[in-house]
């Protein structure tokens, strides 16, 4: 089945459109936007129910996503970001809202979708869903077209889909094993963006309440100099409060080439009917250069227990 991904990083979006799933920020594939914080994605008639994907039309789905703006001057703030994604009748066309406003971003010959505000411009990358299409991962660059010094961009990954019933996931039994794939975008001062890809597992205890995961960022999408090494990503052990979870992490230093983590935290949820995916963003901050260089992390991870 073709599909059909959105992505914002400023907020969040995915969907699903014509196109093959890629790893990365190229490609088609599908994704969602957030919502307000403590609203969780959901289908205009509530929680997943069998068969909901995020390519079903006429259906708003919602999200939330750490996001990280990067100003003119290379400054940067975290925030969370407000955001909706309408799914129309045509696969080309999306319909997002930011901050208020509704933008239609309209499918590009390069699998991305852009639209335009008068001011920002958004461009929203596909990304990757889980095998029912129960959640997606996006890519979203947010660029302010004002002609001042406050001109800023946001780019990271967001994930989007219908969520698990809270009742659901309190009645699941055993362990579950998820698997997958995560994406991540690291901005080290003045250089430019770097980009890392690999797998993700995690398993949930259900009979602990807990979940943990282990992602590895092992391909590399980055220009000569600024590559992502091999690098490893541990969520410990933790508690799932109703249909999702959050958490710090642990990011290894040594294939990023830094000198410091100092915050990592990942939001997860779970999604589809029985919670059969999982999916979540994450940023971290960090120095390089003895301190001297702020380093941003944003990534996000979609996987399933259909995965072998």
């Amino acid at each position: 089945m073709n599909k059909v991904w959105i992505g914002i990083v400023v907020l969040g979006v995915l969907a699903g459109c014509a196109g093959t799933q890629t790893e990365g920020t190229g490609g088609q594939g599908g994704m969602t936007p957030p919502g307000d914080e403590g609203v969780p994605a959901s289908s205009s008639t509530g929680y997943a129910a069998i068969g909901d994907t995020v390519t079903d039309p006429n259906v708003v789905l919602s999200a939330i996503t750490p996001t990280i703006f990067v100003r003119s001057d290379r400054s940067y703030e975290l925030r969370q970001q407000v955001g909706t994604l309408a799914i129309t009748d045509d696969p080309s066309v999306w319909i997002v809202t930011l901050d208020g406003v509704d933008v239609t971003l309209n499918l590009q010959s390069d699998g991305n979708y852009t639209g335009n505000t008068g001011t920002q411009e958004v461009i929203l990358a596909p990304g990757r869903a889980s095998t029912g299409e129960e959640v997606a991962l996006a890519y979203l660059a947010y660029f302010d077209t004002s002609p001042d010094d406050s001109a800023f961009s946001q780019i990271g990954f967001v994930v989007a889909g219908f969520n698990t019933d809270p009742d659901e996931v309190a009645a699941l039994r055993g362990t579950v094993t998820y698997r997958g794939a995560t994406s991540l975008v690291m901005t080290r001062g003045d250089s430019n963006d770097s980009y890392g890809f690999g797998p993700a597992t995690f398993v949930a205890d259900f009979a602990d309440g807990t979940i943990s995961g282990e992602m590895t960022l092992n391909e590399n999408g980055s220009s000569a100099g600024f590559e992502i090494e091999p690098t490893s990503i541990t969520v410990a052990s933790t508690p799932i409060t109703g249909n999702s979870f959050t958490t710090e992490m642990t990011i290894a230093t040594a294939g990023l080439g830094i000198d410091t983590v100092d915050t990592a935290v990942l939001d997860g949820q779970f999604f589809g009917a029985n919670g059969v995916a999982v999916g979540g963003s994450y940023y971290a901050t960090g120095t390089d250069d003895g301190g001297a260089t702020t380093v941003l992390l944003q990534g996000g991870f979609v996987v399933d227990d259909a995965a072998p």
